[in-house]
């Protein structure tokens, strides 16, 4: 089925700004998380459209395009949150902007074990848990390369230290006995050598789905760049339990946790909305000026789905879009 839309509000960060990542956090509420190469950086509040809050986020540092812990700006219960530089979980308050408190992790070394760069997080509204994608500082890759859950640790009645610490339970794979066989393991490499992208993620209920286009390879131009496209369904450790072959192409799950969209590689000009639960297409809709494009043009976008509106976005601009009949 083919959804149309149409632009209703357009966003355009301060000149010298650049947008990292927008997160929806209820029907009405956008926040997005803007950068420049001299400044913090900054998180603004939309509401309906329109930008009713900025604040500085000097616990973000400055840019660093080495440092990818602000892809992470997730919901976590009624909070704000995303990893700070430390690996900390800094949680906000949406109303004012301002730091509630921090979740400090208590097993975070990055000078011990370097695969602990977090990627992007995921909070399982259902079990009340956090689970998110790592991946390793030495390694020349944009995906995740393992999956970890952050447990946070229940503080004794007794304990004189009431602050809310966490740590990482695991740090596992994607098992390369449940895929075809990659560019990597047929290559003479080392098995250290050779993992399974993780490009997206998502908690729901008793599940965590991921999306995985192949081995490491496939994003080292070594190899084919999908040599599969799957979303599989794990259990809350991570055991495989199924894979779901998708369309080729790049995507993420919606902030409301419906979809899995997906733009496609093949019609570069069309985005397919998967069924969280079935993974088959619900709906999918074309990419156009008229629509939901503007003056923009069709190159690095990344997109999000809520409350029956599409948001197209790169690091230049947002466009807020709603269905239309």
């Amino acid at each position: 089925m083919i959804r149309k839309t149409r632009i209703e509000y357009i966003y355009t960060p301060p000149k010298g700004s650049y947008i990292d990542k927008i997160l929806n956090f209820d029907e009405v509420t956008t926040f997005v998380l803007r950068s420049n190469r001299d400044d913090p950086r900054y998180i603004d509040k939309i509401v309906n459209g329109i930008v009713v809050k900025s604040c500085e986020a000097p616990y973000l540092e400055t840019y660093d395009s080495d440092n990818l812990c602000h892809k992470t700006l997730f919901r976590y219960g009624k909070y704000l949150a995303i990893f700070n530089v430390d690996g900390d979980i800094t949680l906000i308050n949406v109303s004012t902007l301002e730091i509630s408190h921090t979740i400090s992790s208590s097993n975070m070394n990055k000078k011990d074990d370097p695969l602990r760069n977090i990627h992007f997080a995921s909070y399982n509204y259902d079990t009340e848990e956090l689970y998110v994608g790592m991946y390793a500082f030495n390694k020349v890759n944009t995906s995740a390369q393992c999956l970890s859950k952050a447990v946070i640790q229940k503080q004794s009645i007794f304990s004189l230290n009431k602050e809310k610490k966490f740590l990482f339970d695991q740090c596992k794979p994607l098992s390369l006995d449940k895929y075809p066989f990659t560019w990597g393991q047929k290559a003479p490499l080392s098995p250290e050598s050779e993992w399974l992208n993780i490009n997206a993620l998502m908690a729901k209920g008793e599940s965590v789905f991921v999306h995985t286009n192949g081995g490491c390879s496939t994003r080292l131009g070594r190899g084919e760049r999908f040599e599969f496209n799957f979303i599989s369904k794990l259990d809350l450790n991570f055991n495989w339990r199924e894979n779901v072959e998708i369309e080729e192409g790049f995507g993420n799950f919606s902030s409301d946790s419906n979809y899995f969209i997906l733009h496609s590689r093949k019609k570069r000009n069309k985005l397919l909305f998967y069924n969280a639960d079935s993974y088959k297409v619900d709906f999918d809709i074309s990419l156009t000026a008229k629509q939901n494009l503007g003056i923009q043009k069709n190159q690095w976008l990344k997109f999000d789905f809520c409350n029956e509106q599409l948001f197209v976005y790169n690091s230049l601009f947002l466009n807020i879009c709603k269905l239309v009949k």
